[in-house]
């Protein structure tokens, strides 16, 4: 580790430039974690805290931009201001020696709500209403603190998986916040570009109309967030931009799917309201109503747990209650053939008829009818249910064996759907419960998968590998299902059964599995992941198995990673041109690096890689082959 003067800094705020080196005497740069159009974050280390942050630089060429560094400070203040758990914190602001700005931050280990919506599509209703509420309480303390976001949406939040709550939500970019600060009123505001701030899909109609912006602005954004969450769109979408605009300020959302409960519905329709006014007015209105919704649903899983579980006894004392209460009969004092009936009964139901030697209420009689005529269809239906099945037990050929009935009379009847695997799949702890507790055999694949992927759900990664694994007993065919893959590396990724969901994707999950494999290596070697078993994982990318398995992209990434010197890598390039994905970047971009060996660092380490265009070919051919997505 070594301290960079300011002569050797004198590029430093190209993004290559900065991974490996020490900037501002504290912070290691590890790695680029992304970049735009204004800067680009890295994750690094503090050295002296040995802790992770990560830090943000805004490109060079954008520093004598007034404007862009007011933005950029503006961030640095806005983030430091708030104080609150579902917040990215702000730890320090500054400028690189070739003036450039930083911004360190709150290093947020997980995956954006962007690419948890791409990876498993609209949400189960509690999780998104969970994660809505700690944006909304997100929301409140940047409110409070006089910051307003002015963009969020869902590449804005991180969910990190904690102990205590699986989608751990947290707020960051605040870029282009609007921030009241009442030392500082004469200053004039950031507003020359007209203006508009924000993403049009999530954009309130007063942005669009470039007027001034409030709290209920984010309110706002957070409604198309969780209408989003839900059906997996948003509302205004178009390929024109203009368009998009227009919709935002004039057209009502298409409305939620029917099975939404209509006590949420409303609260969207509510947020996205067009005028402020009718809209919310603060953050924790929106708190409020989100825990009601999620203590109502609660009481109604609860609930119906208890009505799973009492099964049939349930509905007969129910239907027998509903029946008592109708209508109650017995003998009056005066006259034992007499009967007494509530007067909520209509008058022609309160007459009596003769029967023999006595008189009877007419719904008595009526009701004895009925169900005497219930009881004979049933009979009828239970004999010719097992007419064909006696036949094929008792008929006997001449020759005195059994004979087999196959006509029609013989065949199978069509089985109902069980009503408890979408609510199980969705994970409904009853629903699921009541499934666990029926015995093996009546299990097919399509009830261990529904299970699977309600534990999924409920984060029960040890039950989803077992689930999973009778599911694929049964039918392997289920190798092709999304769900299955995404949920495995899940359990790869964010648990502590991260070595057995590797092994079983290696060993049940084909080339697939490898894909998979190779992401949470990857994924634990960039330190997107804490949980990976690292070395698992590369000792599976290692076995023979695995790799004849594996795709011939993955290969080529594989071999990158396993190249030990020039001669190696430019063996590899070739085959990047022909068969490489974007996995083969992560090499391949520190190939480009032309210092870093010989006496000072100053010689270039991949020498036998220049003069010719090979590795720029190799370079667009992998940026062009997306890699899988799970």
């Amino acid at each position: 580790m070594t301290t960079q003067s300011p002569t050797t800094n004198s590029g430093l705020t190209h993004q290559n430039d900065l991974i490996g080196q020490l900037v501002a005497d504290r912070y290691q740069i590890i790695e680029l974690l992304g970049s735009g159009g204004m800067g680009a974050v890295y994750r690094a280390e503090h050295v002296h805290m040995r802790k992770s942050v990560a830090f943000k630089v805004l490109h060079r060429e954008l520093t004598h931009l007034s404007d862009v560094v007011a933005r950029f400070e503006r961030e640095a203040i806005a983030a430091a201001r708030i104080t609150h758990p579902n917040v990215a914190a702000a730890t320090d602001f500054g400028r690189l020696p070739d003036g450039a700005c930083y911004l360190v931050l709150e290093y947020v280990q997980g995956d954006s709500l962007r690419q948890t919506l791409r990876q498993s599509g609209p949400l189960d209703v509690d999780r998104a209403l969970r994660i809505a509420k700690q944006v909304a309480l997100a929301l409140g303390a940047a409110h409070e603190a006089g910051v307003v976001h002015r963009d969020l949406k869902p590449e804005n939040v991180m969910l990190v998986q904690g102990a205590s709550e699986p989608d751990y939500a947290k707020v960051l970019d605040f870029g282009i916040a609007k921030i009241h600060m009442p030392d500082q009123e004469e200053q004039p505001a950031l507003t020359r570009m007209g203006t508009i701030f924000g993403t049009p899909e999530y954009m309130s109609p007063e942005q669009a109309l470039g007027q001034i912006a409030d709290a209920r602005t984010d309110l706002y954004s957070l409604g198309i967030m969780i209408y989003e969450m839900l059906t997996g769109r948003t509302p205004f979408a178009d390929t024109e931009l203009v368009a998009v605009l227009t919709r935002q300020m004039t057209e009502i959302p298409p409305p939620l799917p029917a099975d939404i409960d209509p006590s949420i519905a409303a609260l969207v329709s509510h947020l996205l309201a067009k005028r402020p006014s009718e809209r919310p007015q603060n953050a924790q209105e929106v708190v409020t109503r989100i825990e009601t919704l999620l203590n109502a649903r609660t009481s109604q899983h609860s609930i119906a747990g208890i009505n799973v579980l009492r099964g049939a006894e349930t509905h007969s004392f129910a239907t027998n209650s509903h029946i008592s209460d109708t209508f109650a009969v017995g003998p009056t004092l005066g006259n034992p053939t007499q009967t007494t009936l509530k007067p909520s009964l209509p008058p022609w139901l309160r007459t009596s008829v003769h029967v023999g030697r006595r008189r009877l209420p007419l719904v008595i009689v009526l009701l004895c009818a009925l169900g005497a005529t219930v009881l004979g269809l049933l009979f009828v239906s239970l004999l010719s249910w097992l007419r064909p099945y006696s036949r094929s037990l008792t008929s006997v050929s001449t020759s005195g064996s059994p004979s087999v009935h196959t006509g029609p009379a013989a065949m199978a009847r069509p089985v109902a759907p069980d009503p408890l695997l979408k609510r199980a799949r969705l994970g409904e702890l009853a629903a699921l419960r009541a499934l666990e507790l029926r015995p093996d055999a009546e299990l097919d694949a399509e009830h261990w998968a529904a299970i699977a992927r309600g534990r999924a759900r409920n984060r029960e990664w040890a039950g989803v590998l077992e689930a999973y694994g009778h599911a694929l007993d049964k039918a392997p065919s289920l190798l092709r299902d999304g769900e299955l893959v995404s949920d495995i590396r899940n359990a790869a990724l964010n648990s502590g059964n991260s070595s057995a969901a590797l092994q079983f994707s290696a060993e049940r999950l084909g080339p697939k599995g490898a894909d998979l494999v190779y992401d949470a290596w990857a994924a634990a070697a960039s330190g997107r992941s804490v949980q990976v078993d690292s070395k698992a994982a590369k000792k599976l990318l290692d076995d023979s198995i695995v790799r004849r398995q594996a795709s011939a992209s993955l290969l080529v990434a594989l071999e990158l990673s396993d190249a030990r010197g020039c001669a190696d890598y430019r063996r590899a390039i070739p085959k990047v041109i022909s068969s490489g994905d974007e996995r083969s970047l992560r090499v391949l971009r520190r190939l480009t690096f032309d210092r870093g060996c010989g006496l000072f660092g100053l010689g270039d380490c991949y020498s036998c890689l220049r003069g010719n265009s090979l590795l720029s070919q190799a370079l667009e051919a992998a940026k062009s082959r997306q890699g899988p997505t799970f």
